[in-house]
């Protein structure tokens, strides 16, 4: 499938490659339908299970430092390390 390929078999979100997941990743929606997110290639992630089920149908999020609204994170927008670090 040609998300899969263009992710060459990594969470687009976690950056777990699917060889060490323990389980077949799957497609997410990016935006999700329910907010009228199309089954389009440029809108499918490449997701593992726990990102793909931590995500959900969520767009945004509440940041519990500041209490403002965020969009969440894009894999075709978005710079991963704009927005995440490796930690150990």
């Amino acid at each position: 499938m040609d998300v899969a390929r263009r992710a060459q078999r990594w969470c687009e979100y976690c950056l777990w490659h699917e060889e060490d997941a323990g389980f077949p990743h799957q497609m997410d929606h990016v935006i999700s339908r329910k907010h009228g997110g199309l089954s389009s290639v440029e809108n499918l992630a490449y997701a593992c299970v726990l990102c793909n089920r931590h995500k959900g149908t969520d767009v945004s999020s509440v940041d519990k430092r500041t209490g403002n609204v965020v969009r969440l994170f894009h894999p075709r927008r978005d710079r991963w390390a704009d927005h995440f670090r490796i930690d150990g």
